[in-house]
């Protein structure tokens, strides 16, 4: 639904740079295992099912696996680079973008943050918010600036 706050499970961009890592053939395994070994969320997939509207794995990248929900909810999405949590601080869309994080994007009425704050204590996920739903269709993504950022896509299977 429209004016409802968008979050994201864990880091965004571990996979990524742990693609690199293995392609570059560095050995610090720093990210490596993010990208060989994901880990599903399970249980807070499943706390959510009380708590969210809509969620979705970042299998394919955060852009573009929100524009999902966005598409099938028939709303758009504000969100805010400098909020989604990295592991740099140099923060790029193919960083966000490049998919197989598998962390979860959801989306959660306002009146649910402290019970979705519970949950990210009790499971020990850290969980973050990086935006909100908004009437207008489609996704757009501002910089630290507050200026739109040009969009790309993320992984496409065919």
């Amino acid at each position: 639904k429209e004016n409802q706050l968008i979050f994201v499970s864990g880091i965004i961009g571990n996979a990524y740079l742990g693609l690199k890592e293995l392609s570059d053939n560095i050995d610090t395994d720093s990210y490596s295992k993010a990208y060989l070994e994901p880990k599903a969320h399970i249980d807070l997939g499943l706390k959510l099912s009380d708590i969210a509207s809509a969620c979705i794995d970042i299998s394919d990248g955060l852009l573009q696996d929100l524009n999902l929900i966005c598409q099938s909810s028939n709303v758009g999405a504000e969100i805010y680079l400098d909020k989604i949590p990295t592991s740099i601080s140099e923060k790029s869309l193919e960083l966000i973008n490049s998919g197989d994080d598998y962390e979860l994007c959801f989306t959660v009425d306002e009146d649910k943050y402290e019970e979705l704050m519970n949950v990210s204590k009790i499971l020990n996920i850290p969980i973050t918010l990086i935006g909100k739903t908004c009437l207008s269709k489609g996704l757009a993504l501002y910089d630290v600036n507050n200026q739109r950022v040009e969009l790309n896509s993320g992984y496409s299977h065919f």
